[in-house]
């Protein structure tokens, strides 16, 4: 359900590319569980030495809180007058406070499609 094309179209290609070394999956979830080990594990993956002041600054920057009140990442001018901005809560499964239970139901299709494709999606079906 968009302009280029369906969402589970999209994560099934993806999918499909998952034994090439030269690309590293990251969900949401991961990075909410974990942010910093997601993080490293990002780093490590580019090759990269990073500094501990540069993932602390790193963490701080990308953190929940930071991104809210940022008027550069909120889409904020995007969102005026909307009751929800477009970084809303930062948790995992927000969406079902959002979408109806026919919403909701229209997605379950494409969800199992990615999940039976071998895709990492957490949420209740």
């Amino acid at each position: 359900v968009a302009g280029f094309g369906m969402w589970e179209d999209h994560n099934i290609e993806w999918l499909e590319q998952s034994a090439r070394k030269n690309i590293l999956f990251v969900t949401y979830e991961d990075l909410k569980e974990d942010t910093e080990r997601e993080l490293r594990k990002m780093v490590e993956f580019l090759g990269l030495s990073v500094d501990e002041e540069i993932i602390a600054e790193t963490l701080k920057q990308g953190g929940f809180e930071h991104m809210q009140k940022s008027n550069n990442l909120n889409y904020s001018w995007v969102t005026e007058g909307s009751k929800t901005g477009f970084v809303r809560k930062g948790q995992v499964g927000g969406w079902a406070e959002y979408l109806s239970e026919e919403q909701s139901a229209y997605f379950d299709g494409p969800i199992k499609r990615v999940i039976e494709a071998g895709g990492n999606v957490r949420c209740n079906l």
